[in-house]
């Protein structure tokens, strides 16, 4: 049986330390913030196999529309999600790192949200979004305007975005909704 949620918060202001872990074959999200204002730091680890086939979920973070202070994403390796690397469900973001990842088969897209420092670079996706929604509207990587005080940063940059070829073949070329 596939877990759901390896790790879930019950505290406010909880600080999460992930180093040199696998996290493999979890149903939902591997973390699942049910609490405000928390702190993720994710390095060096592994997360392979999360989801299932039949719905959108797969996910590394899921906020649950919770405010988190810091999420700092670095040197990990994902692999096989049928959902998104993290789910914004309408919670802000103080400071968002994902740097020096690399994700292979991801199934949705990699929704930030609404953060007030945002910085995505040096990661390699490849077959990213690969359930293959049509064109109109949809994104690799989500981010939404910043309101709250202060200036929005978002600094996206050095990623490389490759999808085989033969995902782009199986693609109808006059799709006007989600091919699956």
């Amino acid at each position: 049986a596939l877990l759901q949620n390896n790790v879930r918060t019950r505290a406010d202001s909880v600080r999460l330390d992930f180093a040199d872990c696998h996290f493999d074959r979890d149903a939902t999200a591997v973390i699942r913030f049910d609490t405000r204002w928390c702190d993720v730091f994710l390095k060096r680890n592994y997360f392979s196999n999360l989801g299932r086939a039949s719905d959108e979920n797969g996910r590394g973070l899921d906020d649950r529309a919770n405010p988190l202070d810091t999420v700092i994403v670095e040197d990990n390796v994902y692999y096989n999600l049928t959902g998104r690397l993290t789910r914004d469900d309408g919670g802000v973001i103080n400071y968002f790192r994902f740097n020096h990842n690399t994700v292979v088969n991801t199934g949705d897209r990699f929704g930030i949200g609404e953060a007030l420092r945002a910085f995505v670079t040096n990661n390699l996706f490849w077959n990213h979004k690969f359930i293959g929604y049509d064109t109109l509207g949809q994104n690799f990587i989500e981010t939404k305007p910043w309101l709250g005080a202060g200036t929005q940063v978002l600094d996206i940059h050095h990623n490389n975005f490759y999808v085989h070829p033969a995902m782009i073949a199986a693609y109808p070329t006059t799709a006007r909704g989600q091919v699956r």
